[in-house]
């Protein structure tokens, strides 16, 4: 007795190749996504360390600012030993170490799309190095600043630092920034303290 052997027909080769053909798009679909997913993870966190390595050093370097001249003001035969502007402020503070020690001029500066700093030698004052990006992609920024007035009275928050002869006690830096990670507001408290009241 012979045994009948039975094909497959054209229809059920094709409703095969049309399930195959969904689960492999489905597949893809699936890689796409978790590489996406992936890919915005990454930028999440190279925003995010970039970010808090603007703001250690930011910290770092304006709480540590010195009373020490970097200049003379234009109307005044008074030293300029802080100067606090909407977009850059400049002061003496100690460099790092690890960087070689000594005292150098920083100048803070929010420029277009960034926040930079550079480091120039006193007595002479000259250029030391090219400016370093601290952070890219700034859409706005502003710095304040806040301490007391030469009569002693607290100040709110400036955008400008008038008292150039003394250090304002806080600064703070508030900026828009594209990209994952916010920019929460900033306040740095400077260790030495020349806002407070003037004694007799």
């Amino acid at each position: 007795m012979r045994s009948a052997s039975r094909g497959f027909t054209l229809m059920e080769m094709m409703v095969v190749m049309l399930l195959l053909s969904v689960l492999l798009l489905l597949a893809a679909g699936g890689l796409v996504a978790a590489a996406r997913s992936s890919e915005r993870a990454a930028d999440y966190v190279t925003s995010l360390e970039q970010m808090r390595a603007a703001q250690r050093t930011l910290r770092a370097t304006i709480s540590a600012a010195l009373p020490l001249p970097i200049g003379k003001g234009p109307s005044s035969s008074k030293p300029v030993l802080f100067d606090g502007r909407t977009d850059e402020l400049r002061f003496v503070a100690p460099l790092a170490p690890y960087l070689g020690g000594g005292l150098r001029l920083h100048t803070v500066k929010l420029t277009a799309h960034q926040l930079t700093m550079s480091l120039a030698m006193l007595d002479p004052i000259r250029p030391w190095g090219d400016a370093q990006e601290l952070l890219s992609d700034v859409v706005e920024g502003r710095f304040w600043y806040a301490g007391n007035d030469p009569q002693g009275k607290p100040t709110g928050w400036l955008e400008q630092w008038p008292w150039t002869d003394r250090l304002p006690r806080s600064v703070r830096v508030d900026m828009s920034v594209a990209g994952p990670v916010a920019w929460p507001s900033m306040q740095i408290n400077l260790y030495v303290d020349l806002a407070s009241p003037a004694r007799p």
